[in-house]
């Protein structure tokens, strides 16, 4: 049996479950409350996601001439990808920061990849005319938005008719992990709690259809993937990604605000977490939904 290197604190009592303050709420819907992680985090966690790997569904549906655009494409690693498969047309990827654009730039690079471009832009008012786009692609966007339909008739709007649209997002509500542990399980609700007055909703994924056909759109199919880390060196890295959020400023000041937990069980979380990744029999998995749709005419 593994046993941890460091003793662990045990979380006694209930967090992560009070409801925010109305103040907290109305300060989270600013946007700049929009985002999840740091910078340095987000490079970390996205910047290693390809189009093979997390775009799959999608990808197999395009050919050379189509027009893309990623909304919330991060670091461009993504859309790099979606760039080869669609040459010599173009493929843009926006986001709300360009902070970490420089990550795709190098990659399209390195790749010999010309046809990527990337700018800073609000899905809420794309800055394109109307029937520009033969494809739209978002991946883990939608989740996050306080008016999904809003930003849903926009990307109609600048879709060409019978233009497909491709939504990504993982379904918080399917996740699974081994071994538990009751100060794991209260680390996870924390984050839906934080998650939620955020505005945001971590088991929006399963909605897909309903989204894409309340917004006009035909023929739209749905599927699912699993995104899953079962390897000591995939733990490892997960385990230390959850225990950097839990003590990240965006996570913990909110947290310590609204008492949902002290410092001293942040701590705890994180450690937890710490130690999980180096388990031996450690194993996370959550689905991942997607839809495609179709512009009508």
């Amino acid at each position: 049996m593994h046993k941890p290197q460091h003793q662990r604190k045990r979380v006694t009592q209930r967090v992560g479950s009070a409801p925010p303050s109305p103040r907290y709420a109305a300060r989270m819907s600013a946007p700049d409350a929009r985002e999840w992680f740091s910078q340095r985090q987000a490079e970390q966690l996205f910047s290693a996601r390809t189009a093979e790997t997390h775009a799959a569904f999608l990808l197999r549906r395009l050919h050379p001439g189509m027009h893309v655009l990623e909304c919330g494409c991060g670091p461009g690693t993504i859309t790099v990808g979606l760039a080869a498969a669609i040459a010599p047309a173009m493929a843009i990827g926006i986001d709300l920061s360009g902070a970490s654009f420089r990550i795709g730039q190098a990659l399209a690079m390195q790749k010999h990849i010309p046809n990527v471009r990337f700018a800073i832009a609000d899905l809420y008012n794309l800055p394109y005319p109307p029937a520009f786009f033969d494809v739209v692609f978002s991946r883990n966007v939608f989740q996050h938005l306080k008016v999904p339909m809003a930003a849903m008739k926009e990307i109609r709007r600048v879709l060409k008719p019978s233009g497909m649209v491709a939504l990504l997002d993982d379904d918080w509500g399917s996740l699974i992990f081994s071994p538990s542990d009751p100060i794991l399980e209260q680390s996870i609700a924390l984050l839906r709690t934080h998650w939620k007055c955020r505005l945001g909703r971590p088991t929006f994924a399963r909605r897909h259809r309903e989204l894409l056909r309340k917004a006009g759109f035909e023929s739209v199919e749905a599927s699912a993937s699993v995104e899953f880390y079962g390897t000591l060196q995939a733990t490892r890295y997960w385990g230390r990604t959850l225990a950097d959020l839990l003590m990240a400023e965006v996570v913990r000041l909110p947290a310590l605000k609204e008492s949902w937990a002290t410092l001293s069980q942040l701590e705890a979380m994180a450690e937890a977490w710490k130690t999980w990744g180096e388990h031996p029999d450690a194993f996370w998995a959550m689905t991942a939904c997607e839809a495609i749709a179709w512009n009508c005419p």
